[in-house]
């Protein structure tokens, strides 16, 4: 019998070579050389397969960051996890802009620990989680200029640090904080 990760990475590898149309229960029995009923052992359908794929790669995605970085810091590393992890597998990016499946797009603790940062920085609950969302919609739109046009990469990268850069700025100073969350 087939591990639940062994199959789930199986199906990340077929998604990156073909974007998720290449993701089938036959396709990905065949891959592992087991049954299609063998699957459904550890996924109900399809869909359920391809939310284990999501919360494989961005349950595992962790803000790198030393010890110690304030809420600045934080959302740029998040933003640029979020575009790495985006760029390398497109087929999430897909997952990411279709309604109803919204995905956290980083280990849930290292988006704890980003929220208590922005919370520390002065910024409540709703300036928190706008700010991520911000954030979050400016990474996606960001990688999904890389993923879907001709853009060069490190054009794209240029203009995300621009941008953060702007969105950021009055969140360590001693004034207002309320700025980024109202980009």
């Amino acid at each position: 019998m087939i591990a639940k990760t062994e199959l789930v990475h199986a199906a990340i590898a077929l998604a990156d070579e073909g974007g998720l149309d290449g993701v089938s229960m036959r396709k990905l029995a065949k891959s592992l050389d087991v049954s299609p009923m063998g699957i459904y052992h550890h996924v109900n359908d399809r869909d359920d397969l391809l939310d284990e794929m999501a919360r494989t790669i961005t349950g595992t995605q962790a803000i790198v960051t030393a010890e110690g970085e304030g809420a600045r810091e934080l959302l740029v590393h998040y933003a640029f996890t979020v575009l790495g992890s985006l760029c390398s597998h497109p087929w999430l990016l897909h997952m990411v802009m279709t309604p109803g499946r919204v995905h956290q797009l980083v280990a849930p603790n290292d988006m704890q620990r980003l929220l208590d940062a922005l919370g520390a920085a002065g910024l409540d609950a709703d300036q928190c989680r706008d700010s991520v969302l911000g954030v979050s919609a400016l990474a996606v739109g960001s990688a999904s200029f890389v993923v879907e046009s001709d853009r060069c990469r490190d054009d794209v990268v240029h203009a995300l640090e621009s941008a953060l850069r702007a969105m950021t700025a009055g969140l360590t100073d001693e004034a207002p904080r309320a700025r980024l969350a109202q980009v």
